[in-house]
C-alpha cells in the first residue's frame, strides 16, 4: 500500500476549503507548531481507516458526553469526509469515510458505498500504522490486565484477547444480573429457610438456601428433604412422589386437628364442576319439557272408550295361544271366534291410545334419569358445610368481625338453598314415578298435569336459588379462605410439613439453580482456557515480537547500560522488565520518561511494522516531543532510515520542532520526499504550504558535483527532481494553475512540453532545458558504456537551470 492523496473536509480542525495533500512520496515531512492542525491530519488517516481514534478511544472512558460529536468540524459544514487515493494490490483505489450522524460513519471504495474489506483491506488493531505522540505510553502506564490486552492486540492476538473479555464481562454479567427465573427460585428456597433449619435432615439444606446468594446440591437437598419428609409423616419416603403422598396425609390429619377446611373449601376443580351441574339441569329441564308436552297432547286426544288398563289386559291376552273357546281368566268356553274378532277390533280403534301410553311411559323413564344425573352433580360440587361446634371455632380463630359473619350468613344459606334443590328433586321424582300410571287414568290426568307444573315450578326456583347461593358462597370463601389457611399453616406441625412439601415440589427451581452454577463453572473453565491459550500464543510471539520491540528501542538508546529488557506474560498480566547494570527491575516504575517513551515508541512501531499487515506505511505524530536532543537524534539517524529500507515502509513524520525536520530532510535528500509546511491555522483550517526549497536543493547539487563518483550521480539525479520542482513552480506562477495531473508522472519528454507551454519562455529555454532534461534522464544513464560525468560536464548544467530560476525570480 502507498498513500497517494489526501483530502479532508469538515474533519476535526480542518474545514470545508483544503486542497488535497500529495503524499506520493518515500518520506513525507509535515512541520508545524503546536495548535496548527497537525494531530488532526494524523487522526484523519486513523479515522478513516478504523472509524474511530486512539484519543477518542480514551476519551469516551472518561466522559462519553464531552466526545460525542467530536469528529466533526466546531464550526460546521458539511459534509465531514476524509478521502484517501491509494495505490493497493497493484491499483489506484479511492476511500472515504464519510461522517452520517455525531456518532456513526459510512464508508466508499471509489465512490460507492462499500466496506473497505470488499478490496481486501482489513485494518485490525494488530497493524495500527499511525503512532500518537499523546499514546505513547498507552502500554506502559497501564493495569496490568489492561497492558496485557493492549500487547496482545499488538501482536495480532486480539481476537483472543477479545473473546476472553467477551466471556469475562458476559460472565459477570451473568453472575451480577441473573436471570429473571434464577432471581424468582432462589427467593422461593429462601422462603422454606426458616422452617427446615428447625427439622434435623433439613438443616444443611437451609444452611445452602440460605447464603447470598443461595446455593444448591441437588443430591444431598433431595436426600435431607426425603428424610425430613419420612421424619414428619413417620413413613417411608424413598423418592418424591412418596414423599409428597405421606406428606399430604399427615398434613391433612395435622390440618385437621386446626380445622377440617375440606368440609368448606370448593372441589377443584370448582368452576368446571359447577358448570358440569348447570348443564345436567338445563338437560333435567329439557327432559321435563318433553314429558310434559306429550301429557299435554294426550289430555287434548279425545277421551278413549276403555281404560288403558283394559286395553292392555285384551292385547295380552289375545296373545296368548288359542284353546278353543276358553277364556284366559275365567277359563270358560266365552272367547269364541266372533268374541275375539271383536276384541281385536277394539283394541285396534284405541292403537293411539296405547302408543301414547307407551311414549310418556319412555319420557318419564328419561326424566327420572336427568334427575339422578342432576342430584349427582349437586352432590358432585362437593361443600358439606360446618355444624355449630365447628362454626363456633371459626369464631374462636377469627373472632365476630371482619368477613366471618358475611361467610357464615351465605354458609346457611348455601346449606338451605341445597335442602330446598334436594326437596325439590324428589317432588320430581315421585311425580315422575306415577305419571304413567296417573295419565292411564282419565280421572287422575288432571290433576297429574298440575302436579307436575308445580314441581317443575319448584325445581327452577331452587335451581336458581341454589346457583345464586354458590356464587355468593363462592365470593365469601375467597375472603375468608387465605387467613383461614394461614392461620392453620400457623400451627407448627403444619408449617413443618408444608416447607418440606412445598420445597420437595420445587425440584424444578432447585435443578435451574444447579444448572444456573454449572454455566458460570463451565464459563469460568472456558475463559481459562482461552488465556491458557493466549499465554501460549503470547510466548511464541514474544519470542520474536519482543526482540523486535528490544531492537526499536536500542536504536533509539543505543550502548545504554540501562535500558528495557523483555516483556513477560503471565495470568491477566503483562510485565515489562528492564535492567540495570545486569540487574531486572520493572520497566514501568523505574524508566526515565524519556526512555518510557522510546519503549512506547519502540512497542508501536512493532506493532506498525508487522510483516503481514496491508499498511505499506507509518505515521508518526511528533514522536519526539517527549524526547531528550541525543533519543531525538537516534530517532532521526536510526528509527526513520530503519522504516525506510528495513521495513520498505513508507513514513510520514509530524513535528513541532523544525530542526528535526530539516534534519531529516538533509540526511534523507537522496529518497524521494515531500516536504510541507503548516504556515498558520485560520478558522478554515490549517494553511499547508509544500516546501520546494529550490535554492537549498540547488545548492546542494552543487556541492554534490564536486564531490566523488557517488556525489556527482547523486548531483545529476536530483538534478532532474530540481527541473521538475522548477517547472512546476514556475508554471504555477505564470498560469496560476498546478500542473495538469496527467503530467503526475510526467518523464524527461513530458516536462520539457511542459516548459515549452509556459508563458515568457523563449526557444532558446525551451532547447536548453530539453537538453539538460535528457543529460539527467535515469534512462540515459543504463546505457551501456555510460560513465558518471565530471564536474565540468555537469556545472553547464547546474548554471543554466540556475540562470533560469534567476531569470523568474525562483531565486535571488
Amino acid at each position: 500500500m502507498r498513500l497517494l492523496k489526501l483530502t479532508i473536509k469538515n474533519f476535526r480542525g480542518f474545514g470545508p476549503n483544503v486542497e488535497a495533500i500529495d503524499l506520493d512520496a518515500d518520506l513525507v515531512l509535515f512541520y508545524g507548531p503546536n495548535g496548527h492542525g497537525k494531530t488532526s491530519l494524523s487522526e484523519a488517516i486513523e479515522w478513516l481507516f478504523y472509524g474511530t481514534t486512539k484519543r477518542r478511544e480514551r476519551g469516551d472512558g472518561y466522559s462519553k458526553s464531552e466526545y460525542t460529536g467530536s469528529f466533526a468540524n466546531a464550526h460546521g459544514g458539511s459534509p465531514t469526509e476524509v478521502s484517501l487515493l491509494l495505490r493497493f494490490g497493484g491499483k489506484d483505489v479511492t476511500l472515504t469515510r464519510r461522517l452520517s450522524n455525531k456518532e456513526n460513519s459510512v464508508t466508499y471504495v471509489d465512490g460507492k458505498e462499500a466496506d473497505f474489506s470488499t478490496i481486501g483491506l482489513l485494518p485490525l488493531e494488530a497493524y495500527y500504522p499511525v503512532v500518537a505522540q499523546h499514546g505513547l505510553q498507552t502500554f506502559i502506564h497501564a493495569r496490568p490486565k489492561d497492558r496485557r490486552d493492549a500487547i496482545c492486540a499488538a501482536l495480532g492476538l486480539d481476537e483472543l484477547t477479545s473473546l476472553k473479555a467477551v466471556l469475562e464481562r458476559a460472565r459477570l454479567s451473568f453472575q451480577k444480573t441473573p436471570p429473571t427465573a434464577v432471581t424468582a427460585a432462589r427467593s422461593k428456597l429462601r422462603g422454606f429457610v426458616a422452617e427446615l433449619s428447625q427439622i434435623g435432615p433439613t438443616a444443611s439444606v437451609a444452611a445452602r438456601w440460605s447464603d447470598n446468594p443461595a446455593t444448591v446440591d441437588v443430591a444431598a437437598d433431595i436426600k435431607g428433604l426425603l428424610a425430613a419428609a419420612a421424619q414428619l409423616s413417620g413413613k417411608p419416603a424413598p423418592d418424591a412422589q412418596t414423599a409428597l403422598k405421606v406428606l399430604r396425609d399427615e398434613r391433612a390429619k395435622a390440618g385437621q386437628e386446626v380445622f377440617d377446611v375440606s368440609l368448606l373449601a370448593p372441589p377443584e376443580p370448582f368452576e368446571e364442576r359447577k358448570a358440569a351441574a348447570m348443564q345436567k339441569r338445563d338437560e333435567l329441564f329439557a327432559s321435563l319439557r318433553s314429558l310434559d308436552d306429550r301429557l299435554g297432547k294426550f289430555a287434548g286426544a279425545a277421551a278413549a272408550r276403555y281404560s288403558a288398563a283394559l286395553l292392555s289386559f285384551w292385547q295380552q291376552g289375545l296373545a296368548l295361544p288359542a284353546s278353543g273357546d276358553d277364556c284366559p281368566m275365567c277359563e270358560a268356553p266365552t272367547l269364541s271366534k266372533e268374541q275375539r274378532s271383536e276384541l281385536r277390533e277394539r283394541l285396534a280403534n284405541e292403537k293411539s291410545t296405547v302408543e301414547a301410553i307407551t311414549a310418556i311411559d319412555e319420557a318419564a323413564s328419561a326424566a327420572s334419569g336427568t334427575v339422578s344425573s342432576f342430584a349427582a352433580a349437586i352432590a358432585g360440587l362437593g361443600i358439606k358445610g360446618t355444624d355449630d361446634p365447628g362454626k363456633a371455632r371459626l369464631l374462636a380463630m377469627f373472632g365476630d368481625q371482619g368477613e366471618l359473619p358475611e361467610f357464615i350468613r351465605h354458609h346457611d344459606a348455601l346449606l338451605e338453598a341445597r335442602t330446598r334443590l334436594g326437596n325439590a328433586l324428589r317432588m320430581v321424582r315421585d311425580t315422575g314415578n306415577t305419571t304413567k300410571d296417573r295419565a292411564a287414568n282419565h280421572e287422575q290426568l288432571e290433576q297429574l298435569i298440575s302436579d307436575r307444573q308445580s314441581a317443575r315450578d319448584e325445581l327452577i326456583a331452587a335451581s336458581d336459588a341454589m346457583n345464586e347461593s354458590l356464587s355468593h358462597y363462592e365470593e365469601a370463601w375467597a375472603e375468608i379462605s387465605g387467613g383461614l389457611n394461614a392461620k392453620i399453616a400457623a400451627n407448627k406441625a403444619v408449617s413443618a410439613i408444608d416447607a418440606v412439601g412445598q420445597a420437595i415440589q420445587s425440584m424444578q427451581e432447585i435443578r435451574l439453580l444447579a444448572r444456573y452454577a454449572e454455566i458460570l463453572d463451565e464459563t469460568q473453565l472456558l475463559i481459562r482456557s482461552v488465556e491458557g491459550a493466549a499465554q501460549t500464543k503470547q510466548q511464541e510471539l514474544l519470542k520474536s515480537r519482543g526482540k523486535e520491540v528490544k531492537e526499536y528501542y536500542e536504536l533509539l538508546n543505543p550502548g545504554v547500560a540501562v535500558g528495557f529488557d523483555e516483556m513477560e506474560p503471565a495470568t491477566d498480566a503483562m510485565k515489562l522488565h528492564a535492567t540495570s547494570f545486569g540487574k531486572r527491575m520493572s520497566a514501568a516504575a523505574n524508566l526515565s520518561e524519556c526512555q518510557l517513551n522510546c519503549l512506547g515508541l519502540a512497542m508501536w512501531l512493532m506493532r506498525a511494522t508487522t510483516s503481514s499487515s496491508p499498511f505499506g506505511f507509518v505515521l508518526l505524530d511528533d514522536p519526539v516531543q517527549a524526547m531528550d536532543d541525543d533519543h531525538a537524534e537516534a530517532f532521526i539517524a536510526n528509527i526513520v532510515p530503519h522504516l525506510l529500507d528495513k521495513t520498505k515502509k513508507q513514513v510520514i513524520v509530524m513535528s513541532h520542532v523544525k530542526h528535526v525536520v530539516d534534519r531529516l530532510r538533509a540526511l534523507n535528500m537522496d529518497r524521494d520526499i515531500r516536504h510541507y509546511h503548516y504556515e498558520s491555522f485560520l478558522v478554515g483550517g490549517p494553511v499547508i504550504v509544500r516546501q520546494q526549497r529550490l535554492n537549498q536543493a540547488l545548492a546542494e547539487i552543487k556541492g554534490a558535483a564536486r564531490g566523488n563518483e557517488g556525489n556527482r550521480a547523486w548531483a545529476v539525479d536530483r538534478l532532474r527532481v530540481l527541473i521538475e520542482g522548477v517547472v512546476r513552480e514556475l508554471y504555477l506562477r505564470k498560469t496560476g494553475t498546478e500542473v495538469p495531473a496527467k503530467y503526475d508522472t510526467a518523464t524527461s519528454g513530458d516536462l520539457a512540453e511542459v516548459f515549452r507551454k509556459i508563458p515568457g519562455t523563449d526557444p532558446k529555454e525551451h532547447a536548453g532545458m530539453k537538453d539538460t532534461i535528457k543529460f539527467s534522464d535515469p534512462a540515459h544513464h543504463t546505457q551501456v558504456g555510460y560513465a558518471v560525468p565530471l564536474q565540468v560536464n555537469i556545472q553547464p548544467h547546474i548554471d543554466r537551470v540556475s540562470g533560469i530560476m534567476k531569470k523568474y525570480g525562483l531565486i535571488s
